[in-house]
């Protein structure tokens, strides 16, 4: 899942002034909370900074990727506003994308269950499949999701903060078989292949969160890895959750997770200091069982400052808040298992990602 650095930059632009960062009082923590629809359904608060966020990623046999997103947010002017995108791409063919935006009222968002529809572009379903359509121009695509591992929500409760803002986050489908059709320039083709989907909502503003966020996913092969960890700005321990799955069981779910960062690579074109690691060692904890995973980086990281694509007067007015860039690249690992769930297993194509917000 990539880091929505844009929305960030958008809840930035919208504060009309900096406010002092609040203290996390409760993180996720303790055991696993049973996802329900409950868990899917639009959650998006009244404060200025709330965003919310669906995505849905599908990979087909074929070798043609389907995206399909919804942000509900009160960023800017209006509060409750949608906006849904989809997109095709593949080797050797044209990126085919579109986007729909709506005010509040001009969208349905229902949960229970869960009915989010953007005019052409919907997400219907359970924690046990889901759905998603969209049509754009010169093609369409109506893809089912179909759970192989349990949705999961990391731990009890969500990360809350002293001023009552918060951020929360469940993994809707660690990974799902995903069938349907797919339709460019008038052909359609019935596909099927895997996927994934996350859904993530909160209204604290990104600046006041974070200071940089790691994650490391997998989902392709034998072995599905989710791993998140923020750094939080109140100077207290980074907030961290794992998700270790082996050839279709879960192996390990833990938010009591220690990570040692090695291989610290200078960011050389911002004057902020940025140490970016390449490496890293994750150990986590649930009941008798121990998991440690070794993770490389298979080359240099590749950079984007978010805020050079603003206009001046933006980057003037986000940079007063934040200075985030992202740093994208593709991982080996090995983890090893100990305690009632032994294995040992390694792989590669692991996607690697650091966002810095703030040094």
């Amino acid at each position: 899942m990539r880091l929505t650095v844009l929305i960030a930059l958008g809840a930035l632009l919208a504060l009309p002034c900096a406010a002092s960062a609040a203290e996390l009082r409760t993180r996720f923590s303790g055991s696993d909370a049973r996802v329900t629809d409950a868990h899917l359904a639009p959650a998006l608060t009244s404060r200025e900074a709330a965003v919310e966020k669906y995505l849905l990623e599908a990979y087909l046999e074929d070798g043609r990727a389907v995206y399909w997103s919804a942000r509900l947010s009160n960023l800017g002017m209006g509060d409750g506003k949608v906006q849904a995108k989809s997109r095709i791409s593949g080797k050797g063919m044209k990126k085919l994308q579109a986007k729909r935006d709506a005010k509040k009222g001009g969208y349905t968002a229902k949960g229970t269950p869960l009915d989010l529809t953007v005019g052409d572009h919907s997400l219907t379903g359970t924690p046990e499949k889901l759905r998603i359509q969209a049509e754009g121009d010169g093609y369409s695509f109506d893809l089912t999701f179909e759970a192989e591992l349990k949705a999961w929500h990391p731990g009890a409760g969500r990360n809350q903060w002293s001023d009552g803002t918060y951020y929360d986050m469940t993994v809707l489908m660690p990974r799902a078989k995903v069938t349907g059709t797919v339709t460019i320039g008038g052909e359609t083709a019935t596909v099927s292949g895997y996927g994934y989907g996350i859904h993530t909502h909160g209204d604290v503003a990104p600046h006041e969160q974070a200071k940089r966020w790691v994650q490391l996913r997998k989902i392709d092969g034998s072995n599905v890895i989710y791993f998140y960890q923020f750094q939080p700005t109140d100077g207290s321990k980074p907030v961290s959750w794992l998700y270790f799955a082996h050839n279709g069981k879960v192996v390990i779910t833990s938010t009591d997770v220690t990570v040692n960062f090695a291989d610290m690579q200078p960011d050389t074109k911002s004057d902020k200091g940025y140490q970016v690691p390449g490496a890293m060692v994750i150990e986590a904890k649930s009941g008798s069982t121990k998991a440690v995973l070794a993770v490389k980086g298979k080359g240099k990281f590749r950079r984007t400052d978010e805020l050079a694509k603003l206009s001046a007067v933006e980057r003037a007015l986000a940079s007063k808040f934040a200075s985030p860039v992202r740093y994208e690249q593709t991982a080996k690992y090995k983890a090893v298992v100990t305690g009632g769930k032994s294995l040992t297993t390694s792989g590669g194509g692991a996607r690697f990602e650091v966002t810095q917000l703030n040094p």
